[in-house]
């Protein structure tokens, strides 16, 4: 018995990956949440920037706001349609090397990150000296700069550590519940019948079906969850640009 629990053990692991699979390719006949569902989920994050960001002015209230609505808006969803939960758990495993056999491990990822993230505290800094020693006169405007524009969202003049302390938490908190909401809930939480109303099947491109192994409406579905993605950031860019050079850029 004892030589047979590693057989049982590959056996299970190889049917939860073929069922994370069924689900996330859409095999699956059970229906999940319903197209309208994804849609106010996806745009909610423009008016809670806009709320908070742009008429309140608060940089905090802004991205507390927004990471709650990260949370909240996935565990509603998924409460109320078991279907769509089981889709995204198994995007959420195979994204952590769960199943699939072909994603860095968990730790790999971590490792990954935390060595990319320090690289790029070290170059940051890096700049910020040498720019401060070669363009000591440009330097001091755009610290000013700073400092007016942190007045205005909440900081005071003096509160460089809070500052800081904001920043800190943005890059650490904001990145991973954006790769959670985004490209975990919202990307695979669809279900292939609410993606078919963005694009009949076989409409996409022959390359678009091939890089996405011809699943129905997977190339609208990544279409989709972009556009709700890049417009809640229109929120910030006509903050810092006037209008026009905001739609230049």
């Amino acid at each position: 018995m004892r030589g047979v629990q590693p057989i049982m053990s590959v056996v299970s692991a190889e049917s939860s990956n073929a069922d994370d699979e069924s689900l996330l390719e859409g095999t699956s006949s059970a229906a999940g949440a319903p197209l309208w569902a994804f849609v106010l989920g996806g745009f909610l994050p423009v008016p809670v920037v806009y709320v908070t960001f742009v008429r309140l002015q608060s940089a905090w209230g802004a991205a507390l706001a927004l990471e709650a609505a990260f949370v909240l808006v996935p565990a509603a969803i998924c409460a109320v349609w078991p279907e769509t939960r089981k889709r995204v758990a198994a995007a959420a495993r195979q994204a952590m090397g769960g199943s699939g056999g072909q994603q860095l491990s968990l730790r790999a990822q971590l490792l990954a990150a935390v060595a990319l993230g320090g690289a790029t505290l070290v170059g940051a800094a890096l700049a910020i000296l040498l720019f401060e020693h070669f363009f000591a006169s440009e330097w001091s405007h755009a610290t000013r700069q700073v400092r007016r524009e942190a007045l205005i969202y909440g900081f005071s003049r003096s509160d460089e550590q809070g500052v800081a302390l904001f920043g800190a938490w943005f890059c650490a908190v904001n990145p991973l519940l954006e790769e959670l909401f985004w490209r975990i809930f919202l990307a695979h939480g669809f279900d292939h019948r609410a993606a078919s109303h963005f694009l009949p099947a076989n409409a996409a491109p022959r390359a678009i079906q091939k890089w996405t192994r011809g699943t129905r409406g997977t190339a609208a579905l990544w279409v989709a969850t972009s556009a709700f993605y890049a417009s809640y950031h229109a929120n910030v860019v006509f903050v810092f640009l006037p209008l026009p050079a905001a739609a230049a850029a």
